[in-house]
C-alpha cells in the first residue's frame, strides 16, 4: 500500500511538472511514453486554457467571479471522475468515494504538492483522481488500464480543463447538480489512512 501511494504521490508531482511545461505549448493531445524511459507508463496530457479567476486554499473553497462557477473541491473531483470516465453516475450511486482534501494530515504525508486534492476509493488506484484548482483550471490526473494492461502499468492520464467547461458539462443544469450534490453528499471525507 505504501508503495502504491508513494507512486501516486511521484505521479502527482511529475503530472504537475508536465502540467507548467505543456502550457507553453499548443493545446494537443499526446499518447507518446513519459520521459526518455524515466518511467514505463504512458502518459497522455491535454490542456485547455480558460480566463476565468478561481481561488483554492482549503479543501471546501469556492470559486469567486462567477456565481456559476461557485463549485466547492469536493464536488469538482466528483466532477473530474465523471469526465475521466471512470464511473458512470449509476455506477457512483453504490460506490464508496473518499475526498482527501489538499490540507489534510493525509494528503500531505503521501501528496507531497500541497495544493493536491484527491479522489480515492482505497484500493488499486484505478478509482482515483488527483487534482489541482488553479487560476480558474483544474489540471488532474489518473491512471487507466488501456487493452491487455496490466492494473501496475495502467496508463497514465494528465490533463487540465478550464473549470468552467467542467462545470458547464457535468453541473451546469438543475438536473445535474441534483444528481451531483447527491452523490458529493455520500463522499466522505479522509483525513487520515484507512
Amino acid at each position: 500500500m505504501k508503495k502504491i501511494i508513494c507512486t501516486m504521490g511521484v505521479l502527482v508531482l511529475i503530472s504537475t511538472a508536465l502540467v507548467g511545461c505543456g502550457k507553453s505549448k499548443s493545446n494537443t493531445s499526446s499518447d507518446k511514453p513519459y520521459g526518455a524511459g524515466a518511467t514505463s507508463k504512458k502518459v497522455s496530457s491535454t490542456a485547455t486554457n480558460s480566463t476565468s479567476a478561481q481561488s483554492s486554499t482549503s479543501g471546501n473553497s469556492k470559486t469567486n467571479n462567477d456565481d456559476s462557477l461557485n463549485v466547492d473541491a469536493k464536488t469538482v473531483g466528483m466532477l473530474l471522475v465523471l469526465k475521466a470516465k471512470i464511473m458512470t453516475i449509476d455506477e457512483l450511486k453504490d460506490f464508496q468515494y473518499y475526498y482527501v482534501p489538499s490540507n489534510s494530515p493525509y494528503a500531505k504525508e503521501f501528496v507531497k504538492d500541497k495544493d493536491t486534492n484527491n479522489y480515492t476509493a482505497n484500493g488499486d488506484g484505478l478509482a482515483d483522481v488527483f487534482y489541482k484548482i488553479s487560476n480558474g483550471n483544474v489540471s488532474y490526473h489518473y491512471e487507466k488500464v488501456i487493452g491487455s494492461e496490466a492494473v501496475a502499468d495502467a496508463t497514465s492520464f494528465h490533463k487540465v480543463v478550464a473549470l468552467k467547461d467542467l462545470v458547464k458539462e457535468f453541473y451546469g443544469n438543475a438536473q445535474q447538480k441534483s444528481q451531483i450534490d447527491a452523490l458529493v453528499a455520500k463522499v466522505k471525507i479522509q483525513s487520515a489512512a484507512q
